[in-house]
């Protein structure tokens, strides 16, 4: 059986194709530069929880570029970063960081000491729409970045935050005849 060999066009040869160049695109060139962009970027990670209004008045005071938020907008959209709802994370002193860390190594080698341990479960109620969104700017892979996220503050920073159902006297008296200790 033989083989008949196809015959090549000089387009699957390339032999004679010369590639053209397109010409630019028509149009207005972009307001924002790349170096704007940076620029705008750098000024945005000073504070991840500005409005578009205080980021406008900020890039406007510290470039000549003039341009409108919804410029601004759009070039963070163009680098991934959205206004998104900020991840709420309890507030924790330096000072209450360092007690809980020593009461933890203290607690380590604990084993029959945990049977002694009362947990609680906490819920919130909400009497008035007092919690608002916080919103920050941020790129997707970066909701738990200690920058974007929004520290939440109870009242009081001890273990366990002087809420009413921690505070009543009934509770302080039940806990001091049975000698229950609170988390620092």
């Amino acid at each position: 059986m033989t083989f008949k060999r196809k015959e090549l066009t000089a387009f699957e040869r390339e032999e004679s194709c010369e590639y053209e160049t397109l010409p630019s695109r028509p149009g207005r060139n972009p307001i924002m530069t790349k170096r704007d962009s940076r620029h705008l970027i750098r000024i945005l990670k000073q504070n991840r929880k500005t409005n578009l209004q205080e980021l406008h008045e900020d890039f406007l005071n510290l470039t000549p570029t003039r341009v409108c938020k919804n410029t601004l907008k759009k070039s963070l959209y163009e680098q991934d970063f959205y206004g998104r709802v900020g991840i709420g994370k309890p507030f924790v002193s330096e000072k209450n960081k360092q007690k809980r860390l020593i009461w933890t190594k203290e607690c380590k080698e604990w084993t029959n000491e945990w049977k002694s341990i009362i947990w609680s479960n906490e819920s919130k109620f909400e009497l008035f729409k007092g919690n608002g969104r916080r919103w920050v700017w941020r790129q997707s892979h970066e909701k738990y970045d200690v920058e974007c996220l929004i520290p939440i503050v109870k009242s009081g920073q001890q273990g366990e935050d002087n809420a009413p159902i921690h505070t009543a006297r009934i509770v302080k008296s039940w806990k001091k005849d049975n000698r229950v200790n609170s988390i620092p």
